[in-house]
């Protein structure tokens, strides 16, 4: 353990207090708070939860903003909602969370909740800033403890990932503290589990961190710094359930993907319009061997070739696929080599990995589906939005229209990557038919016959397909518009 780290505070907490003491416990603080006007308190001093910085991309970082809202339920504080853009989620991002999703989205499930806007109104009118710790969510080396408090530093500066520096907040009182999720943390058996949680509700219950002996009770602001660890560490029914009965607050619902702004379910519900019937496909194709998108993109051609046959009156395949298939498109269309004009992936991680075998096995499925001349027309959101009238409310969001703008300028991914992405998921859960390539990998080893990669954007379509079949069947007693359930059958 590095100098000036503690990591007995959390027992030590459990030994004064008591477990469920420390449960029940309101943190109730002995230093005067300021009465704050449009936020509900429920006339209780304001305590609050920010994700300061939120890891991974749009749609998973939903599940664990979800689960820094489950702590903050059992920590009775309200989760400020954070900002948005590119797809990320965290404090330092410049749109609302409104800008993607529907502001209740956390509410709907008993989590309580503040915008961020509301949080730093708040933090300005009140006469002294607001006390603040940083909290650390991360996975341990092997040998750290559960519980680690930074005493070794005088003056603490919050690391510019959370943006704390635009917050009125006095972190002068507050020691920043690292909670280690053990090796296997999602593996474990409950008992090694609930002891993690334990530790962290413990801690931020007491007095953890605190410097000196003047202030007694936690900070009024919790600012998370969760990076790191990539799996849920709350579980509704064997840790919130438990608390829950040793508290009168009401249990938080399970987990449900966000419903959208309605500014992308309009869009969408156009988009889908427009190109019905259709086949929805989503090809994550990012970490597999370029040698097997070849004969993955002749499968499916196959494949969509039956489903015609099978179903006259199919018109459209929306494609949504990391590959910039319509970048290539364009190059094709222009006679252009693509070798010389790098084309951009829709995924950052995935553009420095394409390789000219990539433009070829994509290049290969086009042609192929071009010369299968099956009365379907492959299409996506970079296309549909150049032939659709935009809704006024998308059409304001985009930079105004003439000053030498080029088309491409005005387009929504160059005003944020994840409304493609939303509205992909939206327009491919309410095709009449979808399919997704079979996973890649299982244990690190290439499944045979994989033609895609596990994705939580693919479970996230799978699941609102499947909760919309059995809505359509409950009350008609058939597909309705959906015609199958999720398949996966590329190749």
């Amino acid at each position: 353990m590095a100098p000036g780290l503690v990591a007995a505070e959390a027992a030590r907490s459990s030994e004064v207090l008591g477990e469920e003491e420390v449960l029940l416990a309101a943190a109730q603080d002995e230093h005067p708070l300021e009465p704050v006007r449009d936020i509900d308190c429920d006339e209780t001093p304001c305590r609050f939860v920010v994700g300061g910085r939120i890891g991974e991309q749009e749609t998973k970082a939903q599940i664990h903003l979800y689960q820094l809202g489950l702590l903050a339920s059992v920590l009775n504080r309200t989760l400020v909602l954070p900002n948005v853009d590119s797809s990320r989620l965290g404090s330092c991002r410049k749109r609302p969370f409104s800008f993607y999703y529907s502001e209740d989205a956390l509410s709907r499930l008993g989590i309580k909740t503040v915008t961020q806007e509301q949080f730093l109104s708040w933090t300005e009118r009140k006469e002294k800033r607001a006390t603040a710790q940083v909290v650390s969510l991360l996975k341990s080396n092997g040998h750290s403890p559960l519980v680690e408090i930074n005493t070794s530093i005088n003056t603490f500066v919050p690391p510019p990932a959370v943006c704390a520096d635009k917050m009125r907040l006095d972190f002068t009182n507050h020691y920043p503290v690292d909670f280690n999720a053990p090796r296997n943390y999602a593996t474990q058996r409950s008992d090694d589990q609930s002891a993690f949680i334990e530790a962290i509700v413990n801690s931020l219950r007491s007095n953890i961190g605190v410097r000196g002996t003047r202030l007694k009770g936690s900070p009024e602001v919790l600012i998370f710094d969760h990076d790191v660890l990539r799996y849920p560490f709350l579980l509704p029914d064997t840790h919130i359930a438990h608390m829950a009965s040793l508290t009168e607050t009401p249990l938080p619902k399970y987990f449900e993907h966000y419903p959208y702004a309605e500014t992308w379910t309009t869009l969408a519900d156009l988009m889908v319009s427009s190109n019905s019937p259709m086949i929805a496909v989503h090809w994550r194709t990012e970490t597999l061997p370029a040698e097997i998108l070849a004969p993955c993109g002749t499968e499916l051609v196959k494949t969509l070739r039956t489903l015609k046959k099978k179903h006259p009156t199919l018109r459209n395949v929306w494609m949504s696929t990391d590959y910039p298939l319509d970048q290539l498109e364009k190059a094709a269309l222009a006679d252009a080599d693509v070798l010389k004009e790098p084309l951009t992936a829709h995924s950052t991680t995935y553009t420095k990995l394409l390789t000219p075998e990539h433009h070829a096995a994509m290049a290969a499925f086009l042609a192929k589906f071009d010369s299968a001349d099956m009365g379907l027309r492959l299409t996506s959101f970079a296309a549909e939005e150049q032939l659709i009238q935009l809704p006024p409310s998308v059409v304001a969001l985009l930079p105004p229209d003439g000053g030498g703008l080029k088309a491409v300028d005005r387009r929504l991914r160059s005003l944020d990557s994840a409304p493609v992405g939303i509205v992909d998921k939206l327009v491919s859960a309410q095709a009449a038919i979808f399919l997704a390539g079979t996973a890649g990998y299982k244990s690190g080893v290439l499944v045979p016959g994989a033609c895609g990669k596990l994705s939580s954007f693919t479970d996230q379509i799978i699941g609102a397909r499947e909760e919309a079949w059995k809505e359509i069947r409950s009350h008609e007693g058939r597909g309705g518009t959906l015609w199958n359930t999720p398949r996966f059958c590329m190749r």
